[in-house]
């Protein structure tokens, strides 16, 4: 049997898709021929798809049906074709919400030239059954959760004849009734991937980049907003990340995306922390390593010193908001304060820092919004950037949008900005769309003025929030009010107590709604 893995683009890092090397070896050791076709690193494509403007339209139909299809129309139509030529058994695509649409046009495309392919479907956006069923009916099968073990039986029953809907993990969106989750695989079973299907050449030859995955799941995985309680948290056996890590910078890598949703997780991590540096004593400085945390007290200023010696350049936390009422609405089972000693304690460590916000919940006030903004403020000192400031939007399957489907206050009868498996366009008496841009807006004006911005958005500061909002560059009135910001920032840092930022906080943002807004 051939069986074809498409990466859709666009996807969040120009790196090789670390879930396909694990399956591409897995389905080679079980003697099928497979091909992986990672668009990502297709330049043709890249071009239009990789700049990042257009990238923050990839989930919002109506932003992607204006920005998106003009430019993509044709090549995706040449593409259809080639794959449909080609006999492939099976094609597989992997699914994130930034690339669901381009994925839905090629399935589209690819159905029409050839009816009967069978297609399927997996990754993170197919984490619960809710999102899967609002992707595509052009796609057969949905992988919910891993494929290690579901997507190998899968191929054989095709192979043989015989019905795929029994087989746990696989969902038959014309059978839903057959449905059963399958047992997460252990991923400590996995040793080191080849990368042999990767056509690397088409990624960045400069600073050559290579996720390793580190776990599965979320060691926390009670966030209420998140699709994280569904994935069971698994380790990777620790040795095998370390030959991992060796393996790439053998092969010359220089930048380390380590894909573990937080690392160090407990005192088992702490551990391997001297690995990590042994690799560095040997391989030298030229390389560098990402990671993610959750907020916790096991970073000491010990232990983020002990980090950065061991190659990681960048740790990466999700705050999200700076009001511990809402953190315990959220279920983030962290508080203000722990956010703020963390932070500091990577600094004293010599380890640099970044994160996300999530401005605009259902259930934020405008004091809990100023609270938010006023963190940011006051741990600007300590932080190397701020990666992102994210708009808030239901994604299915979780508990926070399966309350929502039971609140009355809570409407998405219409939906103006509503994704496949992401609702943008939900509102309240107090919190509409509207809200949560001009919210957001403000917070990425904050961050440019306290210099915070990373790099790749400092030609976009829109970044996320123009899926909604259509300026792709800083209005000359956001440019004078972020001046005025400036000097009352300057004057916070120090003099300000908590309740003086609090309320310099309420006056700009007054200034703000009624010159900008």
């Amino acid at each position: 049997m051939k069986i074809l893995l498409v990466n859709p683009p666009p996807w969040y890092f120009a790196v090789p898709y670390s879930g396909y090397a694990i399956l591409y070896d897995i389905l080679k050791s079980k003697g099928y021929e497979v091909k992986i076709l990672e668009l990502t690193g297709w330049r043709d494509l890249r071009r239009d798809l990789f700049d990042i403007r257009r990238a923050n339209y990839m989930d919002t139909p109506e932003l992607y049906e204006q920005h998106i299809v003009p430019i993509i129309t044709e090549p995706v139509k040449k593409l259809s074709r080639v794959l449909a030529d080609e006999n492939w058994d099976v094609i597989g695509f992997t699914l994130n919400y930034l690339n669901i649409f381009n994925t839905k046009m090629i399935c589209r495309e690819i159905k029409k030239i050839k009816p009967g392919q069978i297609i399927i479907g997996g990754g993170y956006s197919c984490f619960s059954v809710e999102a899967a069923l609002n992707i595509s009916n052009d796609i057969d099968y949905y992988f919910i959760g891993d494929a290690d073990d579901s997507l190998p039986l899968f191929l054989d029953a095709i192979k043989n004849k015989k019905n795929p809907d029994c087989i746990s993990g696989v969902l038959n969106y014309k059978n839903t009734g057959a449905f059963k989750h399958a047992v997460p695989p252990d991923p400590s079973l996995i040793e080191v991937p080849s990368y042999d299907g990767f056509n690397e050449n088409s990624y960045s030859k400069k600073r050559p980049r290579i996720a390793i995955m580190g776990s599965r799941g979320c060691p926390w995985a009670k966030c209420r907003f998140c699709i994280s309680p569904q994935m069971h948290f698994r380790k990777r056996n620790r040795n095998h990340v370390i030959s991992e890590l060796r393996y790439h910078l053998k092969r010359g890598m220089k930048d380390i995306i380590f894909n573990d949703p937080s690392f160090p997780s407990d005192e088992d991590d702490l551990k391997i922390i001297d690995e990590f540096y042994k690799v560095r004593k040997e391989f030298g400085y030229d390389y560098g390593i990402e990671g993610q945390c959750r907020i916790s007290n096991l970073l000491t200023p010990e232990i983020a010193a002990k980090l950065k010696d061991s190659g990681f350049g960048l740790m990466m936390f999700g705050y999200e908001s700076g009001s511990d009422r809402l953190l315990e609405i959220m279920n983030k089972g962290i508080t203000r304060s722990e956010i703020l000693n963390c932070v500091k304690n990577c600094k004293k460590g010599g380890l640099n820092v970044s994160g996300y916000f999530l401005i605009g919940h259902p259930k934020e006030t405008e004091e809990d919004f100023f609270k938010t903004a006023s963190l940011v403020i006051e741990m600007s000192p300590y932080l190397a950037q701020l990666e992102d400031v994210n708009t808030y939007m239901f994604q299915l399957g979780t508990d926070e949008y399966k309350d929502a489907l039971n609140n009355p206050e809570i409407s998405m009868s219409s939906i103006p900005f509503g994704g496949c498996v992401n609702i943008h366009g939900w509102h309240t008496k107090d919190n509409n769309i509207k809200t949560r841009q001009d919210r957001t807006r403000f917070i990425e004006i904050l961050t440019r003025v306290l210099g915070k911005l990373p790099d790749w958005r400092k030609y976009n500061p829109g970044s996320n929030t123009k899926k909604i909002i259509y300026s792709d560059t800083i209005t000359e009135a956001e440019r004078y009010f972020g001046k005025l910001a400036s000097s009352f920032i300057h004057f916070m840092n120090k003099n300000g107590d908590e309740k003086t930022i609090l309320d310099i906080i309420r006056f700009l943002y007054n200034i703000y709604s009624k010159i900008l807004i």
